[in-house]
């Protein structure tokens, strides 16, 4: 059984790395996540680093204790480091920021939630790759049939495979 996060952040905080580095682990997918949409501004590790250092002096309080609501707190710091990131970068390059973070939201709201996360490791790599693209990427099934050399049907059938896996473990 997984550990606490709140032991695990307590225990961070009094210095001991093997919880730091359970945390991580645990983390990793989202962080992963959030370093893919900033890749090219940030090295990768800078949100790393963020990450540590948000554990590191996060406090835990009454409206803050149960594993869920740890998760999506991180959850939601990570995202926001990442939309201030952009935000930036957003002014090197000249892009209108509100259009970016608006497209960039809906994104952000549907990796936000752990369930889903978790969800997501019960699919096979074919079945996550096609709600990925449908869903994160907005390609259509022909543009997915095209990529993989296969029929729209057969992309469609994967989809609803995974779909109904999704609704069962739901």
């Amino acid at each position: 059984m997984k550990e606490k996060l709140s032991r695990l952040i307590e225990s961070t905080q009094k210095g001991d790395n093997d919880s730091l580095m359970t945390l991580y682990k645990r983390f990793n997918k989202v962080i992963s996540i959030y370093n893919t949409k900033i890749k090219g501004f940030y090295t990768g590790n800078d949100l790393s680093v963020y990450f540590i250092e948000l554990v590191k002096k996060l406090k835990l309080s009454e409206t803050l204790n149960t594993d869920k609501q740890i998760y999506k707190y991180i959850c939601a710091c990570l995202r926001n480091e990442c939309c201030r990131v952009l935000k930036k970068q957003s002014k090197f390059k000249e892009i209108p920021f509100d259009n970016l973070i608006l497209h960039e939201k809906i994104k952000y709201d549907f990796y936000s939630n752990i369930e889903f996360l978790e969800l997501l490791e019960k699919l096979t790599a074919n079945e996550y790759f096609v709600i990925r693209e449908i869903v994160v990427n907005d390609k259509s099934e022909s543009s997915i049939a095209n990529n993989l050399g296969i029929t729209r049907q057969a992309v469609n059938k994967i989809k609803l495979k995974a779909l109904r896996k999704l609704k069962k473990h739901v």
